[in-house]
């Protein structure tokens, strides 16, 4: 069933008139990978051309909003639960990718527009475990500039700690 969650002025994408546009939510379904999810679709409503329609940004979100339901169907990580794991230590995405032994670029799309293999899946739960952010760390060394290397394994170590 449809949901209208608010209303916007703008200039309307369909009709081109300003004019006030419903925003309305439903569950929908998608393809993901190998499977077909159901997910909470958000779309805005054109009562001038009595049509649906969705803006460039609406649809990046609903297309988020499917593959989180994927991951929570598949049991892996959330986008958000990835950053949390990766701000547990204080890395940049790039430097996670580093720690991990990842291409440029991994965790970023991890975060933003893909999802993570379960193999994937698996190593960035295991790096929650600072035992194994400090293994991984030590393995992975030569990718980090020596200063920084130090002060990433600081923070491992009071994780420890804590």
């Amino acid at each position: 069933m449809k949901k209208e969650i608010k209303r916007i002025t703008c200039m309307c994408g369909l009709c081109g008139k300003t004019h006030d546009i419903p925003v309305l939510q439903y569950e929908d379904n998608m393809q993901i990978k190998d499977k077909e999810v159901w997910y909470l679709k958000t779309v805005y409503y054109c009562k001038n051309m009595d049509e649906e329609y969705c803006p460039e940004e609406i649809m990046d979100e609903n297309l988020m909003s499917a593959r989180e339901a994927y991951r929570r169907e598949k049991g892996l990580l959330s986008a958000k639960s990835i950053q949390h794991i990766r701000e547990k230590y204080g890395l940049s995405q790039e430097e996670y990718d580093k720690l991990l032994g990842f291409e440029d670029g991994t965790t970023k799309k991890w975060e933003t527009r893909t999802v993570q293999l379960p193999d994937q899946d698996e190593m960035i739960r295991n790096s929650w475990d600072n035992r194994y952010a400090k293994k991984m760390l030590e393995e992975h060394k030569e990718a980090f500039d020596p200063a920084r290397y130090e002060k990433i394994m600081e923070d491992v170590k009071k994780e420890d700690l804590l």
